[in-house]
């Protein structure tokens, strides 16, 4: 979608519209109407606000309003906001590049090229996963894996290094001591990880199909199958648990992805079935990888991939009854 449109265009849509600076025009709001021009537009950003009733969003919001979304040029994705339903706008808003900000980083975060705990779980391309330490006391113990949209690091997950057993061992010493204190195993940025995607940047206009994962690690162990097999026409992404929110699936939508795979562990079987039926509203073909019982995707070998892989099964398939879609996710 187009980022912004032509300065004349914005003036031709506004009424009584007038240069208030070298950076903004104002007008007449087309949302409350009031006489005086208290509508507000950044000629770069092309993000707007009403001084007198408080409406505020991007281009798409304000073109969306007055039926002129024909000034997007990408006829895809006129398409695509067409058959959206209504509670959906304020998402495409949400989502917009422009909207995107950089996450704070811990103090003292630096990158790097190699960690032994990186490498131990898969990661051998530390590009594509973009990881370092900290100085930070809280995240001395810590990997700080960041995520990546539209090129920028929206926010960060902290692994503590102590396996699993050792932190749950610490912890129920603590406990029958009394101790308020608790070591924990993650600690991630104050984000709203259920709107957003990693791995979403490695989706090109060539992507049609998404393998989606549970965690980064799950998303590693996926990559590294299809790498070691050659497969390039299809791109894992990971959502942060087992659900999938409304901005996940615009996010995928805008991107072009038609079919999505949906890989989550077995204990959701509930979540899978919610879920792909929603996806099924919005996506050619949805198709569900069967884990196993005491699997962990983050583990597979290349036989448990080809297992799973090879037999995909659709959305009736796994919940063998219809659901109607449910759009409150």
């Amino acid at each position: 979608m187009n980022k912004t449109i032509t300065v004349d265009s914005l003036r031709d849509l506004l009424s009584k519209s007038k240069d208030s600076s070298s950076n903004h025009l104002t007008a007449i709001c087309p949302f409350c109407h009031d006489d005086e021009p208290k509508f507000f537009i950044n000629k770069a950003t092309q993000l707007w606000d009403c001084k007198k009733c408080g409406e505020k969003g991007n281009l798409f919001k304000l073109l969306k309003h007055l039926g002129r979304l024909d000034l997007i040029t990408d006829g895809k994705i006129i398409e695509l906001i067409d058959k959206l339903p209504p509670l959906f706008d304020d998402v495409i808003e949400d989502v917009a590049p422009e909207r995107i900000e950089p996450a704070d980083m811990p103090i003292g975060f630096k990158l790097l090229d190699y960690h032994p705990y990186a490498d131990a779980r898969g990661i051998s391309d530390y590009n594509r996963y973009p990881l370092g330490t900290a100085i930070e006391p809280r995240f001395r113990n810590f990997l700080v894996l960041q995520v990546i949209e539209d090129n920028l690091p929206v926010a960060f997950l902290g692994r503590n290094l102590l396996p699993k057993s050792t932190i749950d061992r610490l912890n129920e010493s603590y406990g029958q001591q009394g101790v308020n204190k608790r070591v924990l195993r993650w600690q991630n940025s104050a984000d709203d990880f259920s709107k957003l995607v990693y791995g979403i940047d490695e989706i090109t206009s060539n992507t049609r199909t998404v393998i989606v994962v549970e965690s980064v690690f799950g998303k590693v162990s996926v990559d590294n199958f299809m790498g070691r097999n050659g497969v390039t026409d299809v791109v894992c992404v990971s959502v942060f648990g087992s659900k999938i929110s409304h901005h996940q699936i615009v996010k995928l939508l805008l991107k072009g992805v038609e079919n999505v795979v949906l890989m989550f562990d077995a204990d959701a079987v509930q979540k899978i079935k919610m879920y792909s039926h929603d996806l099924l509203c919005y996506f050619a073909t949805v198709k569900i990888g069967i884990v196993r019982d005491g699997e962990d995707i983050d583990n597979f070998t290349d036989d448990d991939f080809e297992r799973v892989l090879s037999s995909l099964v659709s959305v009736f398939e796994y919940s063998n009854s219809f659901i109607k879609c449910n759009l409150r996710l």
